[in-house]
């Protein structure tokens, strides 16, 4: 009977919980193995606003010795108004910094620095989807290193793009890239790693991410040169290519396409390092648990699962518009861009790692709820001020950002039955893409408003989203959800609860009384990261 029960299969979090570990020194070295690519893909995206730079506002422009006192005042404005004088009174002394000042993309032309950001933001969108279905078919291995090289390539070439035309051609290739480097990262980085932990370091991964961010400013400032600059982002995403002979197959990917002795052989690679050893049991198929999928509408079918989805789109949309719509705030606000750029950047850093130490302790929704409102608050002060203390909260936002957008993929995919999972968080990722490239259009119709509207517009947003996430359930603690119990009753009306009674205040505050120590929230078998392509 004892040799029964040995030979019963197991599941890989099986393995990975009784045997091998969930996040020893293999999981670990794998981890960061797989998240330094991370840092190319942030220092590409983050040097964009570089490119693009003002070059009136940077005052790398002169007066002619023809012109008149007209145009000497306007230069010592703190934004130069350069449509308002006649073109043969000045010139550029710093063409090569910024393809605006090259180019001469000003006055009729000051669409073009938004069209670049949408442009990137679409091939964004594009390469989320195409790089999901490549990595299903042959492998993660396979699609972040074609990534990483299609980026590197474009990247590269775009250092000598002859136009605008080809310029904003090959950034949308690139964008292309980073999509796939960002998305197979994430996975390779989380699938490895037992349920307990897998939250946790696909919350990590963004610490990497943040770190590149702050690289694109010390390069820009080193090499205000956009071709030089754009070459050597190029390169350092072709770095990761070196450590292609140390990465591994992903395990899970292994065992899903039934390849179950290299997964096995994977296992036994991590289990090596971390000192533990495999299961006795065999490893059993994921068959079952791949044909137990299904697709987003059934969430449309069921009351509970519909709210839940609609307030994470809504959310999902908004923290992207918001995330990247300051990315552009910032670039256009007043003083040292470079600063500004790196403030908004490092402040992500605390964001992230105070949401690591407090995930297990206050819990998911009061995290999210909190990153939403913060976040929204800081861009509404942002229309009541002015100056420097604009600034401040503009970069300040960043903090409630960060941290909802590293906390969303977990908390999104504890909310819903293991079988939703994996289509979930695909619609989330894209309604995310579709908010990125709603911001530039934005900006570009706050150039015609007052400038208070695109703060307002943005911060709305968030504070709605955060709002309504109130009514979400909490997580920590409370197992996984049982698909038959989500979905066995029948559809009824959809009804949003209201935020103002009593019951719904004491159960928000709920968490804060019963968590007072650390404890790890366990997934599912089918976990939202192993799912985290379609």
């Amino acid at each position: 009977m004892q040799a029964v029960l040995l030979r019963k299969e197991v599941s890989i979090d099986e393995a990975l919980q009784r045997s091998i570990g969930e996040f020893g020194w293999g999981q670990k070295k794998l981890f960061l193995l797989v998240s330094l690519p991370l840092i190319p893909a942030a220092l590409q995206t983050f040097l964009l606003p570089f490119t693009v730079l003002d070059p009136a506002k940077q005052h790398w422009w002169e007066c002619t010795a023809n012109a008149g006192e007209a145009c000497r005042d306007v230069f010592a404005q703190a934004l130069p108004d350069l449509c308002s004088l006649p073109r043969e009174s000045w010139r550029w002394t710093r063409r090569t910094h910024s393809i605006i000042s090259e180019w001469n993309l000003v006055c009729g032309n000051s669409w073009a620095p938004q069209l670049i950001y949408t442009g990137f933001f679409v091939g964004l969108l594009i390469g989320t989807t195409a790089f999901g279905a490549f990595a299903d078919r042959y492998g993660r291995r396979k699609g972040l290193l074609m990534a990483c090289g299609l980026a590197a390539l474009l990247a590269c070439t775009n250092a000598l793009a002859p136009s605008f035309w080809w310029y904003l051609l090959l950034q949308s290739g690139t964008g292309i890239g980073v999509a796939g480097v960002w998305l197979l990262s994430f996975a390779m980085a989380t699938e490895p790693v037992g349920p307990a932990w897998q939250g946790h370091a696909g919350i990590a991964t963004h610490l990497f991410f943040a770190c590149g961010a702050c690289s694109a400013s010390l390069l820009s400032f080193l090499v205000p040169s956009w071709r030089l600059a754009t070459f050597l982002a190029g390169v350092t995403m072709a770095a990761p290519l070196l450590l292609a002979a140390y990465l591994p197959e992903s395990p899970r990917w292994l065992l899903a396409t039934g390849r179950k002795g290299e997964a096995v052989a994977g296992l036994a690679a991590i289990a090596s390092l971390n000192k533990t050893h495999l299961p006795e049991a065999p490893l059993a198929d994921m068959g079952l648990a791949l044909a137990a999928l299904r697709p987003i509408s059934e969430a449309f079918a069921h009351a509970r699962l519909q709210r839940r989805l609609l307030l994470l789109l809504l959310s999902a949309s908004a923290l992207a518009l918001a995330y990247w719509g300051v990315l552009l705030l910032v670039s256009s606000a007043q003083g040292s861009t470079h600063l500004n750029q790196a403030l908004a950047a490092a402040v992500e850093l605390p964001a992230i790692v105070l949401t690591l130490l407090l995930l297990d302790r206050v819990g998911r929704r009061p995290i999210f709820c909190f990153a939403l409102l913060q976040g929204g608050t800081s861009l509404l002060l942002c229309t009541l001020t002015a100056g420097w203390l604009q600034r401040v909260w503009l970069i300040a936002s960043k903090f409630g950002l960060a941290a909802g957008f590293a906390l969303l993929p977990m908390y999104s995919a504890e909310l819903f039955p293991a079988s939703l999972r994996a289509s979930v968080v695909d619609a989330l990722q894209q309604a995310a893409r579709i908010g990125c490239c709603a911001a530039p259009g934005l900006l570009l119709i706050g150039e015609r408003v007052p400038a208070f509207v695109p703060f307002l517009v943005i911060g709305a947003g968030l504070l709605i989203s955060g709002i309504l996430s109130l009514t979400l359930p909490e997580t920590l603690d409370s197992g996984s959800l049982d698909t038959g119990q989500e979905l066995a009753s029948p559809r009824t009306r959809l009804k949003w609860p209201s935020l103002f009674r009593p019951q719904t205040l004491r159960q928000w505050l709920r968490p804060f009384k019963a968590h007072s120590g650390f404890s790890f929230a366990r997934l599912s078998e089918t976990d939202m990261q192993s799912n985290v392509l379609s």
